[in-house]
Formats: C-alpha cells, structure tokens, sequence
C-alpha cells in the first residue's frame, strides 16, 4: 500500500475587511512598544472602533516610557491548531485621553462610551477594576494579517542560504550576570529600573536612573569587568510623577546644589533645557570646573549635566 503524503498547510493574507473582523470580535491583545534597545509585551483588554484601538491601564512606569516614544505595535491572534490560525498586527501611536474644558471636544466622553462596551462600570462606582484609571487609545496607521489553514498549499522550496550566528548565547549569559551583580550593589533598590542587555561584549543600559552621579558610577563600574568590550548608555533621570521636578523647581535645586557646595565658583549660569542642566560661564582652573559638575550630578531629577564651562 502506497504511503499517502500529509497535508500541506496553505499560508495567506488577510485583506484590510478581515482583519477589522478579527479585531472586533476579540478583547484581549498584546501591546508592544520600545524604550531604546529594549521591547516590552503587555496582554490589554480593548475595544477596536472607527480605527482607533482603546483600552485602559494603571499609572506607572510603563506610561512613563510610551509618553517618551509613542510608536508601538499592537497584535490579536486566534488559534485552533498549529496550521489553523489567524493574526493582526496594527502599528500606530499611544494617546493617553483626559477630559479637557473644552465643551466641544468629545473625545473623552466617545472613549467612555466605548470602553462601557466591554465593561458598563468603566470609571464607574461598579468598576470591577478601579485601579485601571488611564483610558488610552491607539490610532490605527498601518495593519497587516496573516493566516493558515491546514490543507490546500503546495510545496515551497527554500529561498535564502543557511545563516550563521557567531554569538556565544554561554557569554553572553554570564557576562550579563557579571554586570547584573555590579549594578545591583550600585542601584539597591532601584536596580530593577534599570535594564541590561549583553552581548558580544557590548552592554546595553536603558531604563531610569536617580542622578546623573549614579549614572557615571554605573559606566564606571561596569567598565571595569572582564569581557565588557563598550558601554551604550541610554538611561534616563526621569522620575516618577510624584517626585518629578517642574523646570523652576529644578532650577532652584541646581542653583542651591551649586551654592552649598562650590561657594567660590562665581559668575556661572545654569540653563534648564528639557530636564538637562547646562552650566555656562569661566572659571579659574579645570578643578574648579569638576567642583562644579559634580555638584551638579548629584541634583535629583536632572536628565544629565551639559558642561558648557570655559577656563580663563
């Protein structure tokens, strides 16, 4: 008796009316959106209407990073079996929605309506959770769908050569925890503000950091271990809502930070740029200079130190 081949799955292309199909009849997606070198997937619930995709979460440090970089990726799969499937992605950007003055402005009260949808005590007294009080939204700037059915495709040959990967994933492990200990010691309770990303000798830092001081002891720190061939540093300062500083605050901190520790530094002004605290003017000698910056480091809430100081 002759062997009978199996079945060969047939792959396809959603058109753009099956894939808003897909995302009405579902509540639950991943969001997917990047801080720097680092991509983070949380599931949401969601309503898809008129090409806006809303939800609602919790305040936090993930609203913190999508303020900073809102492009973001969102998918909705269904599943029956391993060639039986169907999938949206949807690229857009995250909005977050508050009720303005502005009587004529809707948009606040049709996300309500919206989101009352799938859960009618929304922002309510009944909200079964009330602790998810920021209503976003995504608007809808690109989608694509794909899907499988287990039978009716035909045999494809492969189109590219075999690729080689030339990373050790053993190095890059241990290298990680080597880096991962020392900024442990460093960071102390914060440590998990901070992000690290090794491999082939290059660590990746990313996340929030307290002063612009601890970022330099970080460097420094990290530098110093074995196989640790370059830095990228791209940690932030910006804190959570609570303890941020608005410019003027910043400045008066930089400005006493200055005074209390560099009394003889005279004729220096600071500029508050975007959270960066820029110190311009002249000074005696290249101490004086690093007095100043590194009074400068330890004021909470800064994004970094910009050294504009001439010597004369």
């Amino acid at each position: 008796m002759a062997r009978q081949n199996p079945p060969i799955p047939q792959f396809h292309t959603l058109d753009s009316v099956q894939c808003e199909k897909l995302l009405k009849r579902h509540v639950v997606g991943r969001l997917a959106f990047a801080l720097h070198d680092r991509v983070e997937i949380v599931p949401v619930h969601f309503v898809f209407s008129d090409g806006w995709i809303y939800g609602r979460t919790s305040p936090g440090e993930k609203l913190l990073t999508l303020l900073r970089n809102r492009s973001v990726a969102f998918e909705v799969d269904e599943y029956s079996g391993l060639f039986s499937w169907q999938s949206v992605v949807v690229h857009g950007s995250f909005y977050l929605l508050e009720r303005g003055e502005d009587e004529l402005d809707t948009t606040y009260d049709h996300a309500m309506s919206v989101l009352r949808r799938l859960s009618p005590g929304t922002l309510t007294e009944s909200d079964p959770v009330p602790f998810r009080t920021q209503p976003f939204r995504i608007n809808v700037s690109k989608m694509s769908g794909r899907g499988a059915e287990p039978e009716g495709g035909s045999i494809q040959e492969p189109t590219a050569e075999h690729m080689v990967d030339t990373t050790t994933p053993e190095a890059d492990v241990l290298l990680h925890r080597r880096v991962a200990a020392v900024a442990a010691d460093i960071l102390g309770a914060n440590s998990h503000l901070v992000n690290i990303t090794a491999s082939d000798g290059v660590v990746i830092l990313t996340g929030l950091a307290e002063s612009a001081a601890q970022k330099r002891s970080l460097e420094k720190a990290i530098g110093g271990i074995g196989g640790v061939t370059a830095i990228v540093q791209q940690l932030d300062t910006l804190w959570p809502a609570k303890a941020h500083r608005t410019p003027v605050e910043l400045a008066r901190t930089a400005v006493a930070a200055l005074r209390s520790e560099t009394p003889s530094a005279k004729g220096i002004t600071l500029v508050i740029d975007n959270d960066w605290v820029r110190a311009e003017g002249t000074l005696a000698s290249p101490a004086d200079a690093q007095d100043v910056i590194r009074a400068l480091d330890s004021v909470p809430g800064s994004r970094g130190v910009i050294n504009r100081l001439a010597i004369g």
